[in-house]
């Protein structure tokens, strides 16, 4: 059940790479502070020795991903047609010379692979591009748009994805200590199946040898999805300490989930524990669902999505749906400085304490 809680309660223990301290969070994100904030995650600026590599077609990219050492920078400048091949790390970085792959202020990746970018390795720092596929057209899109697969380590910052078949964000197989900062996530779903903004974690039926994903210590930091087809944030079973902040997932597009999607029909989705929603707000979500969607599921017979849950400072902004739903046997709180939407504070079924 979830609980009401007072706006003073403690949040839940950071991960090791993550600042404690909002406030220290928000000023270290700013970009003249950005080498000061990656040295507290273990991430330090790359010394002399290091190379940028110049890119700006398909075999430039790939003799990157191949040739790049530790503390070398992909520098990506302008649209890069990557046609169906995907993009995949070949390397990692270490916690002194991480891997850099940005883009100079007009890169843009146009892809109809499955993958438009795979990353496979610790130590990465990604920033300052764009992925894309076509509006309206599945065949000249990407299913998924950066996945990151068994990588630990690493930093999204300012990175846009835009018209994928699918998910434009995943994070899985025990991936940790991530942070996304100032993300977007736009126009996902195109085959009106699957189709969320973030997502973390994989389903049970896709756990691999039967081995719970337990991807977790990951912050969403000032990140933002419109035209979803399906949630905006979908965290699954086994992932855990997941953190986001100012986060927004808007609706008031021409896209927003059908009631009911047996994919995921709300702002939120969340099956995990210790996940804290803080300052986030659901904009416009008209199908009649809660904002917030806390689940649990048992695996094996383990529970997950009953422990340590939190949603604190957010709000519903328009729409016609309530806060919050929570299925029975997840526990959690909710602070009272939350916002109810139109539908109120609880969505119709939920087991509240």
């Amino acid at each position: 059940m979830f609980a009401a809680a007072q706006t003073d309660a403690g949040f839940l223990p950071q991960p090791h790479c993550i600042m404690n301290n909002l406030k220290t969070l928000l000023a270290r994100l700013h970009r003249r502070y950005l080498p000061a904030f990656l040295l507290a995650c273990g991430l330090t600026v790359a010394g002399a020795s290091a190379a940028t590599i110049n890119v700006s077609t398909l075999t430039q990219f790939t003799a990157a991903l191949t040739n790049v050492q530790p503390g070398d920078t992909i520098l990506l400048s302008g649209t890069i047609d990557t046609g169906g091949t995907k993009l995949s790390t070949t390397k990692n970085g270490t916690s002194s010379a991480p891997i850099t792959i940005t883009g100079d202020g007009t890169a843009v990746i146009q892809s109809r692979a499955n993958y438009a970018l795979e990353i496979l390795h610790d130590y990465y720092r990604l920033s300052n591009f764009r992925i894309q596929g076509v509006a309206g057209s599945t065949s000249n899109s990407p299913n998924k748009g950066i996945v990151i697969d068994s990588a630990d380590q690493g930093v999204v910052e300012n990175v846009h994805v835009r018209y994928t078949d699918q998910e434009a964000f995943k994070v899985r197989n025990q991936s940790k200590y991530w942070l996304f900062a100032f993300c977007s996530a736009r126009d996902t779903g195109l085959q009106n199946d699957y189709g969320e903004g973030f997502y973390v974690g994989q389903a049970a039926s896709n756990w691999i040898g039967d081995t719970p994903d337990a991807s977790g210590y990951i912050t969403f930091f000032n990140c933002y999805t419109i035209n979803t087809y399906n949630d905006g944030w979908d965290i699954k079973e086994g992932a855990h300490h997941i953190k986001m902040v100012n986060c927004t997932a808007d609706y008031s597009g021409s896209v927003e989930p059908p009631f009911d999607h047996p994919r995921g029909s709300d702002g939120w989705y969340i099956r995990a524990d210790n996940i804290q929603v803080i300052k986030c707000s659901v904009k416009d979500l008209g199908n009649t669902e809660a904002a917030y969607r806390f689940s649990n599921q048992t695996v094996d017979g383990i529970d997950y999505g009953s422990s340590g849950n939190e949603i604190k400072q957010s709000a519903v902004i328009g729409g016609n749906g309530a806060l919050i739903f929570s299925e029975g046997g997840t526990n959690g709180r909710v602070y009272t400085d939350c916002v109810p939407g139109p539908g109120g504070l609880l969505d119709s079924g939920t087991s509240a304490g």
